[in-house]
């Protein structure tokens, strides 16, 4: 069959160039999922590497009206960004002593430092003078990465924290803080306990020496669903004076990390779609995209694609991957390129249904339509994690948010 992609001198007239659409109502209900887990407790909305790829500043609006006051980031400049930008919730830096050279910006904007060193709250006395700031201190309980690490015992190891703080009071401790290593894989339990047994000998100690937090920050999106969402146990006792934090980051974005997210309804927040911008029949035996990786096996209709590596479309998908038209998937042929790849619509020509993979139309890359078309299948093809999917979105695709996922025009700039 010879095909015609321009037999419709109106089809492709309300194509769009490739873009993520984002649904407010699936935030609401991840928003929910996270509270419901983690009842009471204090939701810092991890918006850190542009919200996963979601867009910081939108995220952090949306979320706003959703009634978050704590967001956490990783770096300075996110922080000073979304106070620029009219956040006045609570901006907290999760990413070590990176702004110690800057201190006085972090003043200037009341970011709220996590404190891994004793340099780093001298820092801040030098700076702030008798202003006020609060600061959270991180534990390292196993992940061998920020916080105080300690082998020697307890005084040794935090007695000059609390001297400080004692000798210091418009600086504040408002949270301890720790973070689990292996919370997302399904057998690991006993470390996970292990880990708050830990985190719970500091809070008692800075608690007996009469320094006590605010908060306590200990769940990312695997522990609240392991069930540290709640008080969790070792800590129980500190409940009436302490309150809990809790720190979603896939959770909100409704992305799986581990097979026991599946009992909570989450819904994927990004719907990714690209355009097809060129289509032709090629003959069997004909080689595909750079380095002829791909022969046809016969004779195809290939379709391009508008989006690439340069838009984040893992270039490891290469003749694996696959986009999806009205729900029934096109395999990708060959290697993804920067800007563009080729899949394989010769289903919908031959059932004479040109039309679906017309010039123009929109195909689905990531959404909610099908298993193989999110985050975590993409990351299995690619040998990575599902983070990395998102953060590699990159800020050439047009965010554009919607209450549902029915097409929407991106914006042009």
């Amino acid at each position: 069959m010879v095909s015609n992609p321009h037999s419709h001198p109106n089809l492709g007239r309300n194509a769009f160039p490739t873009y993520a659409q984002l649904s407010r109502a699936a935030l609401a209900h991840n928003l929910a999922c996270v509270r419901s887990n983690a009842p009471g407790a204090n939701v810092v909305a991890m918006i850190k590497s542009n919200a996963y790829g979601h867009g910081m500043l939108e995220m952090a609006e949306e979320l706003a009206t959703l009634g978050i006051t704590s967001f956490g980031v990783a770096t300075l400049s996110e922080g000073v960004t979304l106070r620029r930008h009219g956040c006045k919730g609570e901006i907290i830096l999760f990413g070590g002593a990176s702004w110690l050279a800057q201190a006085d910006a972090l003043l200037k904007y009341e970011l709220t430092p996590i404190i891994t060193h004793l340099e780093e709250l001298e820092t801040l006395r030098s700076v702030a003078g008798q202003s006020d700031c609060s600061v959270h201190l991180g534990i390292d309980t196993a992940m061998a990465r920020l916080g105080v690490y300690w082998e020697a015992g307890l005084e040794a190891a935090f007695g000059p924290y609390v001297q400080f703080f004692k000798q210091n009071p418009h600086i504040q401790l408002q949270a301890l803080a720790t973070h689990f290593a292996r919370a997302d894989e399904t057998h690991a339990q006993d470390q996970c306990d292990a880990q708050l047994k830990r985190f719970a000998e500091v809070v008692r100690h800075f608690v007996s020496e009469g320094v006590v937090p605010q908060r306590i920050s200990v769940s990312n999106s695997s522990g609240i669903l392991r069930g540290y969402g709640k008080y969790p146990p070792g800590l129980k006792e500190h409940q009436f004076r302490i309150k809990l934090d809790v720190r979603p980051g896939l959770m909100l974005y409704g992305v799986e990390s581990r097979a026991e997210m599946k009992v909570t309804p989450l819904q994927l927040l990004l719907h990714w779609r690209a355009p097809i911008v060129a289509r032709k029949r090629v003959k069997q035996g004909q080689p595909v995209s750079y380095g002829g990786t791909h022969i046809c096996q016969k004779d195809t209709e290939i379709a391009v694609i508008g989006a690439g590596y340069g838009d984040g479309v893992p270039r490891l998908l290469s003749d694996r991957g696959q986009v999806f038209v009205n729900g029934k998937s096109a395999p990708i042929l060959g290697r993804v390129c920067m800007d563009l790849f080729m899949v394989d619509v010769t289903d919908w020509v031959d059932a004479n249904d040109a039309d679906a993979v017309a010039l123009g139309q929109s195909v689905t890359l990531l959404g909610d339509e099908h298993e193989q078309a999110t985050p975590a299948h993409w990351a299995r093809l690619a040998q990575t994690i599902p983070y990395e999917i998102l953060t590699g979105i990159t800020a050439r695709v047009p965010r554009v948010w919607g209450d549902d996922h029915q097409p929407v025009p991106p914006p042009l700039a």
